[in-house]
């Protein structure tokens, strides 16, 4: 799945690589664009998720006053 997101994220930029975590089996992607702009947006999440589509925690949702969305 790393391997398919990462093509995905070059589509975006060619600054992506993997990052390893807390030991050398785990890693993490870590794309940047336009890593210059004065205001920048993080994006998370894990891929590792095995819920099938239909599953309810498949919903995202607005929290709070609207400005925040929480979803998988």
């Amino acid at each position: 799945m790393a391997d398919a997101l990462e093509d995905a994220l070059r589509e975006l930029t060619p600054a992506v690589e993997r990052v390893p975590l807390d030991d050398a089996s785990r890693m993490a992607l870590r794309a940047t664009i336009r890593p210059e702009a004065s205001q920048r947006v993080l994006f998370s999440g894990h891929y590792d998720t095995v819920f099938g589509a239909d599953h309810a925690f498949q919903a995202a949702r607005l929290i709070e006053d609207g400005t925040r969305l929480n979803g998988p």
